[in-house]
């Protein structure tokens, strides 16, 4: 029979007992098995980044709204006018009539330039198409013009920003090439209903007359912003001066009556 010594069991008991229990405890922290996957929750404030429109309360993004009161600067004719202009709207478009006026070039675009001026009483406009365009019903451009002080619309009707505050609008269609609409109070949309005054067209050259009466009895020195849509094809192509609005103050009349100098451009 063994006879174990009291004192060895008990030294024996306090030297291993206490490792085994370290290694049983470090073995509940081992990393969990594969078919037991860690789920890791960390809480972060996540901002939007400054382009980025913040989301609104039911979770969707918020619109952005346009900026319609940032008005462009004014972009300076390729030619400036020179002095007043003599033109007679006809089915001949006369150089020698035009060659005072004021000239914006649109390089590489269907509409290549805009021609503008005054007479007595009215503003004078040309618009070169770069191609013929006879006989194309789809041709078309809307003239945008802004009277000072005029609060209206900013932007076209399919929402491309003009840079200045439209006040009215004066639209051709190649389906009535000789004819003009009126120069109409702006209200964010164009119902083209057919032409009110009698245009010049050559093929390619459209030139038509506004009288300022239309415009609400525009004074002498009062500026105008104007800026050219071509909408040949349905929807909106271009608008032009692609950099922003043309800008011209209605000339002073001298003693006699006469325009002097012409549309005087402000940059």
């Amino acid at each position: 029979m063994n006879h174990r010594n009291p004192i060895l069991v008990a030294a024996f008991a306090l030297a291993v007992l206490p490792a085994a229990c370290g290694r049983v405890a470090a073995d509940t922290t081992s990393p969990p098995s594969p078919r037991q996957p860690v789920t890791t929750t960390v809480a972060t404030a996540i901002e939007p980044l400054p382009h980025e429109t913040p989301p609104s309360s039911n979770g969707q993004a918020a619109a952005a709204e346009p900026d319609l009161s940032l008005v462009l600067p004014a972009v300076e004719p390729d030619v400036p006018p020179a002095d007043h202009v003599r033109v007679s709207i006809d089915t001949t478009i006369d150089e020698g009539e035009w060659a005072s006026a004021g000239l914006y070039r649109f390089p590489s675009h269907s509409i290549e330039a805009l021609h503008y001026g005054f007479d007595r009483d009215r503003m004078v406009v040309r618009v070169d198409f770069a191609e013929e365009v006879l006989g194309d019903d789809g041709a078309g451009f809307d003239l945008y013009i802004g009277t000072a002080g005029a609060g209206s619309f900013g932007l076209t009707p399919a929402g491309t920003f003009l840079g200045f505050e439209a006040s009215h609008v004066v639209s051709w269609r190649g389906v009535h090439p000789i004819v003009i609409g009126d120069a109409v109070e702006y209200e964010g949309l164009v119902i083209y209903q057919g032409g009110a005054h009698p245009a010049g067209f050559d093929g390619s050259r459209v030139e038509f007359a506004i009288p300022l009466a239309d415009l609400g009895g525009v004074d002498a020195a009062a500026e105008l912003r104007f800026r050219l849509v071509d909408v040949t094809g349905g929807p909106e192509r271009v608008v032009l001066p692609v950099a922003g609005p043309g800008l011209a103050l209605v000339p002073l009349e001298d003693a006699q009556g006469a325009r002097p100098d012409g549309a005087i451009i402000a940059g």
